[in-house]
């Protein structure tokens, strides 16, 4: 969910079983028809070994669909640009994502996502898993991180500020990848914020009071005490956007008016993402 009460956004989880669920799903849409050919090229050829699989709506209505894969093995720059270019018609646009891999020591992405929307214009992002850090050392890295990106001077401080106490998690998910208007943002993911500290940062950001409150009474409805992801995007400008993200399995929640019975188990788990394990 997002500041717009008209959107929201389903994400399911599966292994390379997904993919005929998918296809069958793209070929419903009247503009995924390219998409659907270069995400069937870019798996054949890397075969991942996890997928989310996201379609964001407004009301019945289909407004986008992205496929989130996960590499075997994180690549090098080399092996990177060689997947990368077989998702033709998708291209990516990004920085090279060598020198974030460096700041974050890790060999190179955990994933990428492969995105289309309504008027059939491809994206690509990329996503790395984060390690467990020392505090001390998060400031440094998001000031080496930022300047990987390009990004204003500015934005490490701020990002320091807004990420300060949300969530006791030091490692992650980090993305960047085009906005909408071909800028480089930079995607933060930090899990399982608890609900009253996320919707007053969401309110310090502007967000709407009456849009927050249907988030809260979402989340209050599914028992949930926490946030599986808060989202934040920053971009040039800094603080570019959110989402947050309530993770559920189906199974675990009761029928309507039969007895219940929970023994040590949660309706809404934290949503792992592929690009973490």
């Amino acid at each position: 969910m997002d500041d717009d009460p008209r959107r929201h956004t389903i994400t399911v989880a599966g292994n390379a079983e997904i993919m005929d669920a998918v296809r069958g799903f793209a070929g419903s849409l009247p503009f995924a028809a390219d998409w659907m050919w270069a995400v069937d090229r870019f798996v054949d050829h890397v075969q991942p070994n996890a997928f989310l699989f996201r379609v964001d709506w407004q009301g019945e209505h289909p407004l986008a669909a992205t496929l989130y894969c996960r590499f075997r093995i994180e690549p090098a720059s080399r092996a990177f640009e060689e997947a990368i270019r077989t998702a033709y018609p998708i291209r990516w646009t990004g920085p090279d994502p060598a020198p974030v891999a460096a700041v974050l020591r890790v060999a190179g992405p955990r994933g990428v996502g492969l995105r289309v929307v309504a008027t059939g214009a491809c994206t690509a992002a990329v996503y790395f898993r984060v390690p467990e850090i020392h505090p001390s050392q998060a400031a440094p890295m998001v000031t080496a991180l930022v300047g990987a990106l390009g990004l204003p001077c500015h934005v490490p401080l701020l990002i320091e500020e807004d990420i300060r106490g949300l969530s006791s998690a030091s490692g992650g998910v980090v993305g960047f990848g085009p906005d909408g208007e071909g800028e480089v943002t930079l995607k933060l993911n930090p899990p399982n914020v608890p609900i009253a500290r996320a919707l007053a940062f969401l309110a310090a950001k502007g967000a709407s009071a009456t849009r927050l409150d249907a988030i809260r009474n979402l989340a209050v409805s599914l028992h949930a005490t926490s946030f599986s992801y808060l989202g934040m995007r920053y971009g040039a400008n800094g603080f570019a956007g959110w989402r947050v993200y309530l993770s559920l399995e189906p199974f675990r929640l009761s029928v309507p008016m039969a007895p219940r019975l929970t023994l040590e188990r949660r309706a809404l788990p934290t949503l792992r993402l592929p690009h973490e394990d």
